[in-house]
């Protein structure tokens, strides 16, 4: 929010796909399996603007987490294209992936959206509060995991953002890919020349 809108756009240099990606075949009774890639932007964002991220280990893990994305929304009437951060219910961690229900354990109903896959998974709730707040956050922030897939019924007609969001909101289940696996984990940093964070 400190840059103005004219640099807070950036041209891709390249994306790189997982390698052990297997799309939506199933392996191992597993559907979009090591779901990731990496993108190298062709210019970086100023160091004072952004703060980066680390890799987390297996033991940072958490089961509440923090969702960051795009997609489409239900705030204010309906959006998309709009940053938003969402806490889910208690994160279920198997097969490498995360999952969640949504709206599970009585609370409010938390989902992605189209829009939102690639997005990061943060260990623990964050607000995006700055350093300078009052109230500080835990930092450095630890990506956990990546927004992959949600299984949901098909949408009611039209196409508008609230109908999008509305259907996300009653999906089967959610699930993000667990970066912390040693394999997917080793293939960021090396892909990286190690320089990601916390590798």
């Amino acid at each position: 929010m400190t840059l103005d809108e004219a640099g807070r756009d950036r041209s891709l240099e390249q994306a790189i796909v997982y390698r052990d990606y297997g799309g939506n075949a199933e392996r191992q009774g597993v559907v979009f399996d090591d779901d990731l890639a990496l993108i190298q932007l062709a210019m970086a964002y100023p160091a004072e603007t952004i703060e980066p991220a680390r890799l987390a280990q297996a033991t940072d893990v958490q089961t509440h987490a923090t969702l960051a994305g795009y997609g489409f929304s239900n705030a204010d009437g309906g959006t998309l294209g709009r940053f938003n951060l969402t806490w889910p219910p208690a994160l279920e961690r198997r097969n490498n992936q995360f999952f969640f229900v949504p709206g599970r354990d009585g609370q409010h109903r938390s989902a992605f959206c189209q829009g939102d896959s690639g997005g990061p998974v943060l260990a623990g709730r964050n607000r995006g509060c700055r350093r300078t707040d009052r109230v500080h956050e835990f930092r450095p922030r630890y990506i956990q995991g990546i927004v992959s897939y949600n299984v949901i019924q098909q949408p009611g007609s039209g196409s508008s953002a609230m109908i999008w969001a509305s259907a996300c909101m009653t999906a089967e289940k959610m699930a993000m890919q667990d970066i912390t696996k040693e394999a997917r984990r080793d293939w960021i940093c090396e892909t990286t020349i190690r320089e990601a964070g916390g590798c």
